[in-house]
């Protein structure tokens, strides 16, 4: 039960990269990487669809100030376009990024929202480049951490075999195997089993999904827990030994199986100061009449 400490503060795209690679080869798939950054990259520059200026006079209206609002504003205006945003909160943007300060100092701050970024988000990163924002890495390490699970204290780094498997009601074939097996097997199995280019529809939007991934759509976390054959026992220990699992056991598993197959839940960064600093990023260059970041942009 390990995750990789991530020391690199501000990661060059090249350090994340090769992040990102070193955590697909551990988990057996090398080959996604390429259509992660593919899939997950930002799409060519607006201005190769339409030349500057030539939205001069359009006006268009942005529903919601949250960073998808942001970023297509920030994208249209590159075109000339008169874009007004239209935000129900009266005191703060960001939508789903939403960073609370204790202080007026801004130093001490909780995030009551989004509050990581992987390092396979190629568009999150392309932002937070361009806006020049500080990063620091959020994955937590496991190393002797303390787990408790059915009534049992244990370290991380203790049997689960032998503190936990007694206390769960497992079939002779679950007993007999490895916890780090059975948890391989719980979600990294289905993954592998499809073909890399059937993968790589779990991030794209498409009209019909290939035969091999379609059944996957309609399951929850749980049900497909039990399409693979373990156990209630199983189950549960798996959702007391992961508590995040056990607070999604009902959402889709193609959602959560997506957010696995782009490695999401390890090498994670936050942004230094709260994630707030990226749409108060858009808004600051929405104010300027020259922003820095349209230098190669005729005025």
């Amino acid at each position: 039960m390990y995750a990789p400490i991530n020391p690199i503060t501000n990661p060059t795209d090249e350090e994340r990269h090769s992040i990102l690679r070193r955590a697909l080869e551990n988990a057996g798939r090398p080959e996604d990487y390429e259509y992660i950054l593919k899939y997950l990259s930002p799409p060519p520059e607006i201005t190769g669809i339409a030349s500057t200026g030539e939205m001069r006079g359009v006006k268009i209206g942005v529903l919601g100030g949250g960073v998808a609002g942001m970023s297509a504003a920030f994208e249209l205006r590159k075109l000339g376009a008169d874009i007004t945003i239209l935000e129900a909160s009266k005191d703060r943007i960001g939508g789903r990024i939403y960073t609370y300060y204790f202080d007026e100092d801004g130093k001490l701050y909780a995030e009551f929202g989004a509050m990581r970024i992987p390092v396979s988000h190629e568009t999150s990163w392309h932002y937070i480049n361009l806006f020049h924002l500080d990063t620091e890495t959020k994955t937590t390490p496991y190393r002797n951490n303390f787990l408790y699970a059915h009534n049992t204290r244990l370290r991380t780094t203790d049997s689960v075999e032998q503190y936990l498997y007694p206390k769960y009601e497992l079939t002779p074939q679950e007993k007999a195997t490895p916890w780090n097996e059975i948890m391989d097997f719980a979600f990294g199995y289905q993954i592998r089993k499809l073909p890399p280019e059937v993968r790589a529809e779990m991030l794209q939007i498409l009209p019909e999904y290939s035969p091999e991934y379609q059944p996957l759509l309609n399951l929850s976390i749980r049900q497909y827990l039990e399409s693979i054959g373990l156990s209630q026992g199983a189950i549960s220990l798996i959702t007391a030994t992961t508590p995040m699992t056990g607070a999604i056991l009902d959402i889709s598993y193609s959602e959560a199986l997506g957010e696995d197959y782009t490695i999401d839940f390890i090498n994670t960064y936050g942004i230094q100061g709260g994630f707030v600093k990226l749409p108060l990023a858009f808004y600051q260059s929405f104010q300027n009449a020259y922003p820095a970041q349209y230098s190669a942009i005729p005025p």
